[in-house]
């Protein structure tokens, strides 16, 4: 104010009230000086329609009421300014016409923990399924696009996923019912989408994110925004354990404590007798490492042993185990080797097929088990 006597102001905003009471301030400001006042707005709600009149605009009267000082003379060019401004807004709700708004998701990510271990090979599921279901408690329809939604095998390859519609519609819940969450739910399968290619690469993570236009068409509906109004994805992959595996090859390392030494040892014959009762057949084979993953030696010198599948009926279901006996001969020379080389580890690979060498597809059931028995001769050197 550049009035050289005080001023009393009261600032009222009629469509501002906190169930209770309309907003007013009062103001005293001295002649010639400036004040900065503030007045809180928690639990109080704010009307910009001036009663249904007029779109993002507020109402407010002022009284000005002069101080009359001694010695304080007017000129007729004294001016006085008000700034009214909002600052650190937070709301609990907002509703009105919304023009359209962008909201990009963070990228997430799906573990199949079935394919962890998997190097190479493929697996053809009959029926699977991926369920995606995107919740929306903005008051606001929106279209959603997925700019990533691809699959990601060990061995880095990447199958993005096709089928998804774009743009998706996302449903909005009502003015009305601002605490519900509304659901849209895409079921993708074998026949609206690039399934099984996308499985078939041994897909272990599938990694997506989902970016939405809230109000693509602009202003049209009364919406609504929260402060706990919230946009999500989530994706569920449904792999019933039915179809074939093609030279599907699996790796695990175990850690591994070699037995006292034996000096005398001449040989060991360790016969493994194993009754597969799972629809799927593999050759496998063991490997002794050192803490720094270096192979010493194999168990096997002719490259790996069967394990015999089940037989299984037109329904892909084991109606019979399959049996497979191996002996293998540990001499003295690599029984010796294993201690010198300080063995620690075991590598187990398998490469795997399901029945009929992977062209029948089959079923697997909590049922099914691996009995597996192990036995083992040493011959040693007896000394009188």
């Amino acid at each position: 104010s550049s009035l050289g006597t005080g001023v009393k102001l009261k600032l009222t905003f009629p469509r501002i009230n906190n169930g209770e009471n309309i907003l007013t301030s009062n103001i005293a400001v001295p002649g010639y000086g400036n004040v900065n006042s503030q007045t809180s707005l928690a639990n109080h709600r704010i009307d910009f329609t001036n009663n249904g009149t007029a779109v993002n605009k507020l109402a407010a009267y002022g009284e000005l009421v002069l101080v009359k000082e001694a010695g304080a003379n007017a000129t007729g060019t004294e001016q006085m300014s008000v700034n009214i401004a909002m600052t650190d807004t937070r709301f609990r709700s907002l509703y009105g016409h919304f023009d359209a708004f962008n909201f990009s998701l963070p990228s997430d990510t799906v573990e199949i923990k079935l394919f962890n271990s998997s190097q190479s090979g493929a697996f053809s599921f009959v029926d699977p399924k991926l369920r995606v279901s995107i919740s929306n408690s903005f008051g606001a329809s929106a279209q959603g696009n997925f700019v990533a939604f691809i699959g990601q095998a060990n061995s880095q390859t990447l199958v993005p996923l096709t089928g998804l519609p774009a743009p998706t519609i996302i449903n909005a819940p009502p003015p009305t019912n601002p605490i519900i969450t509304q659901k849209t739910h895409l079921t993708l399968n074998n026949t609206n989408s690039n399934f099984p290619d996308f499985f078939s690469n041994l897909t272990n993570k599938i990694i997506y994110q989902l970016d939405a236009t809230f109000n693509p068409m602009g202003m049209s509906n009364v919406n609504f925004i929260c402060d706990t109004s919230r946009l999500g994805v989530d994706v569920k992959a449904e792999l019933p354990l039915w179809g074939k595996a093609g030279q599907l090859v699996m790796i695990d390392t175990l850690d591994f404590e070699l037995p006292e030494y034996i000096d005398d040892l001449e040989k060991a014959i360790v016969r493994v007798n194993i009754e597969n009762g799972f629809p799927l057949e593999s050759r496998m084979q063991v490997y002794f490492m050192d803490t720094s993953h270096t192979v010493i030696d194999s168990l096997l010198y002719d490259n790996a042993y069967a394990v015999v599948s089940g037989a299984v009926d037109a329904n892909g279901k084991v109606v019979q185990p399959g049996v497979a006996i191996t002996d293998v001969t540990v001499d003295k020379a690599r029984w010796q080797r294993l201690y010198d080389y300080a063995a620690k580890r075991i590598v187990v690979k398998g490469t795997l097929a399901s029945y009929d060498n992977g062209s029948t597809n089959v079923r697997i059931y909590n049922t099914y088990g691996l009995n597996v028995r192990l036995g083992a001769q040493a011959i040693v050197n007896i000394h009188p």
